[in-house]
């Protein structure tokens, strides 16, 4: 039994050492599937600390609503920027605009639009909305 427990652990370490932008989310769905916390939480750190990086990943745009939502609002409880959120969410959103613009709506909360700057959302509102 010990050597099934070196072997996991060696296995979570070499997962964190090797964790990038490009499988973040994707370690981190197998790190809930198998209950492995402590790279759940490894990943969730990476993620916060790379948000706008991984939200332009394919994995992030291939989220399904509720995970998109879930890792919103982690960010929304971090350090993230609104502007961070608000591009992540338009990131997920675009990328299948037709199916997803009406998951906008449940995710525009998730945006503290009062920490926008002025000039930021007058772009936006110019280029960025005109699909609502």
């Amino acid at each position: 039994m010990l050597q099934i427990k070196y072997v996991k652990d060696y296995c979570v370490g070499f997962l964190k050492d090797t964790l990038e932008v490009g499988n973040c989310l994707i370690v981190r769905a197998f790190a809930q599937m198998y209950n492995i916390s402590e790279l759940v939480t490894h990943c969730d750190n990476f993620f916060l600390n790379n948000l706008e990086l991984v939200s332009n990943g394919l994995d992030f745009k291939e989220l399904n609503p509720d995970e998109t939502e879930a890792l919103i609002r982690m960010a929304k409880t971090s350090d993230s920027s609104s502007e961070e959120i608000f591009k992540s969410i338009m990131n997920w959103v675009k990328h299948d605009l037709e199916n997803r613009q009406q998951f906008f709506k449940r995710l525009f909360p998730l945006i503290d639009i009062k920490k926008l700057p002025t000039s930021y959302l007058k772009v936006i509102t110019k280029t960025e909305w005109t699909w609502m």
